[in-house]
């Protein structure tokens, strides 16, 4: 999606909807998408709905920076980012400020002379940076992110799995896993798409985080 525009807020008084479904729903489907449209503009109301200060605008701005990024519209994101920094300065907020320029930097390593992320590294890069966003909003530490890998930390729990930018008949459900692993201290569970099985560990923590990474990053 190209040019995407956040919608201004409104009452909404739904049940809370979490970053990171929005994030997973716009990068499966773009802002286009009636379902995610929809979605994008609930998060934003309730977030919205919390501002307070002028701090607390500047950091839903940074937020939504996120937001951008899962549809690949580099230049929107700067442009968010851009708009925080001016207000960030004028509000005196130096710490905002740092953090923004940051978030800019590591924006400005990605080519923008073209449109959204045609260029495959672009493409790797965002979905490596969204993959992380999403697993970090939901509490889990990543220890390595390289392109169709990705190693978790959670609960005492190490997770690996290898998820791709696009779905696959092969892969779970016929999503983008095509394998995933949950161990801790001696208990080890995989489910890959060579066995083609159903996931179903002894341990139910292990069948929580299963469930909960499939609903994200799948």
């Amino acid at each position: 999606m190209n040019n995407m525009e956040i919608p201004p807020a409104g009452e909404n008084g739904a049940e809370k909807v979490e970053k990171a479904k929005v994030l997973e729903m716009l990068r499966t489907n773009g802002f286009d998408h009636p379902e995610t449209r929809e979605l994008v503009i609930k998060w934003t109301e309730q977030q919205e709905a919390l501002v307070v200060t002028s701090r607390d605008t500047i950091a839903l701005n940074i937020e939504r920076t996120d937001l951008y990024l899962a549809t690949g519209d580099i230049k929107g994101a700067k442009e968010c980012l851009e708009d925080a920094l001016t207000q960030a300065d004028q509000e005196n907020e130096r710490e905002l400020q740092d953090q923004i320029v940051e978030k800019i930097k590591n924006l400005s390593t990605i080519d923008t002379s073209k449109d959204g992320a045609d260029d495959e590294q672009e493409k790797i890069k965002i979905f490596e940076d969204t993959s992380r966003k999403i697993v970090e909003d939901l509490g889990y530490k990543v220890l390595e992110n390289d392109g169709k890998w990705l190693t978790l930390e959670k609960d005492g729990y190490r997770i690996q799995i290898k998820h791709f930018i696009k779905p696959s008949e092969s892969g779970y459900n016929k999503g983008r896993i095509s394998a995933i692993g949950i161990a801790k201290d001696d208990m080890e569970d995989i489910w890959d798409r060579d066995g083609n099985k159903k996931f179903k560990s002894r341990d139910e923590g292990a069948n929580k985080i299963f469930k909960e990474l499939v609903d994200v990053l799948n």
